[in-house]
């Protein structure tokens, strides 16, 4: 390719020095513009890594700041259980989704040639894997609470529903009783 590109450059020198000022203008910023690309080109070549778009770190940063946001919100609650944690299962639904990321970090790392991105990537992958496991011992430790008090916590989800059923039927049973008003105006009325 080297010659072939040279004969481009070679010919875009001949035209500019032959052609005038206009010609200089046009074909000048595509030189540089070959030669650029050429240049990193090159350079992937020789390194022997594909470039990396950038559109496709982008989504990386976002995946994993888009995961450990409900994460660190899990871990906030810490080992204090919720009354999803008696009527769920809970299992590991974001095992699968951490080990993709983690598998798609490995990766973008070996694309990578720059060095600070790649120890970017690597911190990042090293916090969604703390996180996540500090997340399973919490769970772990949350489902063994769950499992010492379920049967009071069935016991009084029981007691509570009753007390629900009773408030509604007075509720309904208020709903149905005549105006206060219309009473005193019905006694008037007599």
């Amino acid at each position: 390719m080297h010659p072939k590109v040279d004969s481009v450059r070679d010919q875009a020198v001949d035209l500019m020095t032959n052609h005038g000022d206009h010609c200089r203008e046009v074909i000048e910023p595509k030189l540089s513009e070959l030669n650029q690309r050429f240049a990193a080109l090159s350079q992937r070549i020789k390194s022997g890594k594909p470039s990396t778009p950038l559109k496709e770190l982008e989504q990386f940063d976002f995946d994993i700041q888009k995961l450990l946001e409900p994460l660190e919100a899990e871990i906030q609650q810490g080992v204090n259980l919720k009354e999803e944690d008696f009527s769920k299962d809970m299992s590991e639904d974001d095992e699968s989704t951490v080990k993709e990321l983690l598998r798609r970090g490995d990766t973008l790392q070996k694309k990578i040639t720059d060095e600070r991105k790649r120890e970017e990537i690597k911190i990042k992958q090293q916090l969604l894997q703390t996180r996540h496991n500090a997340l399973k011992d919490l769970r772990s430790q949350r489902r063994k609470k769950a499992l010492e008090i379920s049967h009071q916590w069935y016991q009084y989800k029981r007691q509570a529903d009753d007390l629900m059923t009773w408030l509604d039927d007075i509720e309904k049973k208020l709903a149905n009783l005549p105006d206060p008003k219309d009473e005193q105006k019905l006694k008037m009325n007599k």
